[in-house]
């Protein structure tokens, strides 16, 4: 019924027996737009209040004036960027650099005991 006149929701039943916090989401960004807020309602079903009310903090944070829900699904279905399992292994280049500097290491280790004689001038 709310989805065809989005209108009544701030006088409905359902309104006012509506967890507080989604009363003050909705006071705060949606009593412009009510049939917005519905669509909002039926993201929570799926993703959860706490990860829309993390998406609406992170909102406002670029534009306190702007939110709806079309961002905040955005962000709810923004994937975390996955650990590419390249930052763990060494790849074919890291490996034969890294040889080359033990190389440069073991060629420095030899030669610091020349380092530490006088060189003899003639």
């Amino acid at each position: 019924t709310l989805k065809k006149k989005p209108g009544a929701i701030h006088r409905s039943t359902a309104m006012r027996q509506m967890n507080s916090k989604l009363q003050d989401i909705y006071t705060k960004y949606y009593t412009e737009n009510p049939r917005d807020f519905i669509d909002l309602i039926e993201l929570i079903s799926k993703e959860g209040l706490e990860k829309i009310e993390e998406s609406i903090k992170e909102l406002e944070k670029i534009n306190p004036l702007n939110i709806d829900t079309e961002k905040i699904k955005l962000l709810c279905n923004r994937q975390k960027e996955t650990i590419d399992e390249n930052k763990y292994k060494n790849t074919e280049i890291e490996e034969h650099s890294k040889l080359i500097l033990n190389h440069y290491g073991d060629l420095l280790k030899n030669s610091s005991g020349d380092f530490d004689k006088e060189a003899l001038i003639i």
